[in-house]
């Protein structure tokens, strides 16, 4: 907020009880002035000489004078014990604040720049990854659209496939049944070759290769050979498998197959 209204420039007056914390930000400011309500410890006085109405102990112990003066500087102590004892705080209650204070001081300052530390290196860390992923999407972009313009028959395309999946496919020949490792409840991205080829290929997606198949021995006749790429979960299962035969439909297109995706 404090940057924002400084790079904007618009006059502002911006008060706040985090002092110790804002004090130790790297904010980037151009235009703001720090300015602190003047409070005068110790033994000093207003330059009449006389002792200012709400002396008080301050907070480290010795006595505070409240001057009401604004001055350029950052506020280090906000008083509050010396405030607290003015307005009638129990002075037991006091003297057991002002010994935590003296016990967390030691290391209030330590702790808050390693937080500050801490955070930054995990941002840091968290851009890093981010980087990685976002490299490693586009290199396998980059592989699938140079693979998908490459292939120029259907055994070029299952070879480009297997080698971007990093394994082999599964060929199911005409009249034959998938195998039951890959049957039923497993996602996977298939090819339908029709009559050879020259009748158009159809590419999908399924978890139910078995009843797939049949559906598509009615609709485009029993002389079908199948070529099934098995989508393990570790890689994304079925969103990965739906992702592929949306990319597979349109490349295949471009590439010159023709695709006979229609609803069977």
């Amino acid at each position: 907020m404090l940057e924002e209204l400084d790079r904007r420039g618009c006059p502002s007056l911006f008060a706040t009880h985090l002092h110790e914390e804002i004090g130790h930000l790297p904010l980037m400011l151009n235009r703001t002035k720090n300015k602190v309500l003047r409070v005068v410890e110790g033994d000093e006085r207003r330059c009449d000489g006389s002792k200012k109405n709400g002396d008080n102990a301050s907070d480290n112990g010795g006595p505070v004078h409240y001057v009401y003066q604004v001055e350029d500087g950052v506020c280090d102590n906000s008083h509050s014990l010396a405030t607290a004892s003015y307005h009638g705080v129990d002075e037991e209650l006091i003297k057991r604040a002002r010994e935590l204070r003296r016990d967390s001081s030691s290391f209030r300052q330590e702790d808050v720049l390693q937080k500050m530390e801490k955070r930054g290196e995990e941002e840091e860390e968290k851009e890093k990854q981010e980087e990685k992923q976002e490299e490693k999407q586009e290199e396998k972009q980059e592989e699938m659209l140079e693979w998908w313009t490459k292939p120029t028959s259907l055994d070029e395309y299952v070879s480009c496939m297997e080698s971007l999946r990093g394994r082999e496919s599964v060929l199911i020949p005409s009249e034959w049944d998938p195998p039951p490792t890959i049957a039923d409840d497993v996602p996977c991205v298939y090819v339908v070759e029709i009559d050879g080829g020259d009748g158009g290929v159809y590419i999908g997606e399924t978890e139910h290769l078995a009843d797939r198949m049949k559906r598509h021995r009615q609709v485009f006749g029993k002389n079908i050979r199948v070529v099934v790429f098995p989508i393990n979960v570790e890689e994304g299962g079925r969103t990965e498998a739906r992702r592929i035969e949306a990319r597979g439909i349109v490349e295949a297109r471009r590439a010159g197959f023709i695709v006979l995706n229609i609803a069977s």
